[in-house]
């Protein structure tokens, strides 16, 4: 897990300058949340928050929501799947995800991480980085 981190962290604060995931001053720490995953997640509880979330191994399909009820424009959201099942990120306060249906949810793979970010009260938007395959030496 602690590996997953390291790279999000890479990957989230070359993509997005100035996000928080950094603590500031010589020496900063990685500040990750640890959310709570289930199958019926409830608002304001079962949720990511703003900034790393590395997600433990969770039953199949558990889900959480993207943020508080009321989605706030401009937060950013980085989840790394770090245990052996998919989960799913649900769409906050009735807001479409991607565009889609309201309230619909992603399926975020095992040892996979998403960028998530509010885009308007009524649209959160999650995207998967995109790893360059490596080339020979």
């Amino acid at each position: 897990a602690t590996e997953l981190a390291a790279k999000a962290v890479s990957l989230y604060s070359s993509a997005v300058p100035g996000a928080p995931v950094y603590s500031s001053g010589v020496n900063a720490q990685l500040a990750a949340y640890v959310p709570t995953a289930i199958s019926t997640p409830v608002i304001n509880t079962n949720l990511i928050r703003p900034g790393l979330n590395i997600v433990p191994t969770v039953a199949a399909n558990a889900a959480m929501f993207i943020g508080v009820a009321t989605p706030v424009v401009g937060q950013q959201f980085v989840v790394v799947n770090s245990g052996p099942n998919a989960v799913r990120l649900k769409a906050a306060g009735g807001a479409t995800l991607n565009g889609a249906q309201a309230g619909g949810f992603i399926s975020v793979a095992s040892l996979a991480t998403v960028n998530c970010y509010t885009a308007s009260a009524t649209n959160q938007v999650c995207t998967q980085p995109v790893i360059p395959t490596p080339s020979a030496p």
